[in-house]
C-alpha cells in the first residue's frame, strides 16, 4: 500500500513537472484585460476599467463550463455552427442590457431565436466600439480545397480585439490566410489547431511565425485529436514569441 501511494505521489508530481515545462495556464492577463479560454471554440475576456469589470464572452457553448458567477455584457459570435452559435448558451450567460455582434449570416439565425436583445452585424473588415473596445471583423475561412466546404470566404468572422494599446486576436475555425498572416501588433493570438476543420500544429505555427505575436496560445482543439504540445514546441526557438499552453477546461496536464 505504501509503494502504491508513493507511485500515485510520483505521477501527480510528474504531471505537474510537465504542465510548468509546457507553460500550462488558465488566465492570461494583460493590460487592463483578462483572457481565459474555455473549453473548444468559448473564450471569456474580462476588461477592466477602474472598479468596473465588463465581460466579454467569445463563441459561448452550452458544452462548455461558463461562468455560472458573471454575466456577459458584450458576446461574440464567429459563425453559424452550433459550437459557436448556441442561441441557449448566450441566453445563459448574457447580461440584462447585452449587445451582440456577429457576422451577417449569424445574426440572420438568431434574429428568429433571440428576441429582446440587441444584434449587430459585423463583416469582414469592418469595426465596431463598445465603450473603450475596438472590435475589429477579421476574415476566417479554409484555405485548402479539401476543407473548403467547412469555413467559406466572407460568412464568418475572427476578431481583433483593442483594448487601450493592447490587442487580442481570436482566430474562430480558419486556416492560414492571408488576412490572419497580415496582422500586426498583436499581443496575444488564440489560433485553432482543430482538423479537418482547421488547420494542424505545423500549419498553425507556420502562420505565427508570419505575423509573429507577442503571446500565442492553441485553442480549440478536441483533446487527443489535436497535438498543442507539437504547436509549442515548433515554436520554442522564436525568440521574440511567448508560447504558452492553456488548459483546456475539460482536460488535465
Amino acid at each position: 500500500m505504501e509503494r502504491f501511494r508513493w507511485w500515485i505521489c510520483v505521477g501527480l508530481n510528474y504531471g505537474f513537472l510537465v504542465a510548468m515545462a509546457v507553460g500550462v495556464e488558465r488566465d492570461i492577463r494583460l493590460d487592463g484585460l483578462t483572457v481565459t479560454p474555455i473549453y473548444h471554440g468559448t473564450v471569456w475576456v474580462t476588461l477592466q476599467e477602474g472598479d468596473q469589470a465588463w465581460h466579454v464572452a467569445v463563441d459561448p457553448w452550452k458544452q462548455a463550463p461558463l461562468p455560472k458567477d458573471k454575466k456577459a455584457h458584450l458576446i461574440l459570435v464567429t459563425d453559424v455552427h452550433h459550437d459557436h452559435m448556441d442561441a441557449e448558451a448566450i441566453r445563459s450567460v448574457a447580461a440584462p442590457d447585452v449587445d451582440v455582434v456577429a457576422p451577417p449570416a449569424v445574426v440572420r439565425e438568431l434574429k428568429g431565436v433571440l428576441t429582446g436583445v440587441k444584434l449587430h452585424e459585423l463583416a469582414n473588415g469592418q469595426t465596431w466600439t463598445w465603450r473603450s473596445l475596438q472590435v475589429e471583423a477579421v476574415p476566417m475561412y479554409n484555405t485548402s480545397p479539401d476543407r473548403a466546404q467547412y469555413h467559406t470566404k466572407g460568412r464568418g468572422n475572427g476578431y481583433v480585439l483593442q483594448f487601450r494599446k493592447t490587442r487580442v486576436y481570436i482566430a474562430g475555425d480558419t486556416q492560414c490566410t492571408p488576412e490572419m498572416r497580415a496582422l500586426k501588433n498583436i499581443d496575444l493570438a488564440l489560433v485553432p489547431i482543430n482538423l479537418p476543420y482547421t488547420m494542424d500544429a505545423d500549419e498553425a505555427a507556420q502562420c505565427v511565425k508570419a505575423f509573429r505575436p507577442r503571446q500565442v496560445v492553441p485553442y480549440h482543439y478536441q483533446v487527443g485529436q489535436a497535438d498543442p504540445d507539437r504547436f509549442v514546441d515548433l515554436l520554442r526557438d522564436e525568440k521574440d514569441i511567448t508560447v504558452s499552453r492553456v488548459l483546456d477546461g475539460k482536460e488535465r496536464p
